[in-house]
């Protein structure tokens, strides 16, 4: 249990880095959501 709390957290800190990075790069966070999808 306490396993999956580690790689929760993980990959909430991993996703807002990558959307911080996106929007330092092109200040357009919503054209990278677009393109994710």
């Amino acid at each position: 249990m306490r396993k999956l709390l580690v790689v929760l957290f993980l990959l909430l800190i991993t996703s807002f880095s990558v959307m911080g990075y996106a929007s330092a790069n092109d200040n357009a966070p919503t054209e990278t959501i677009e393109m994710e999808q």
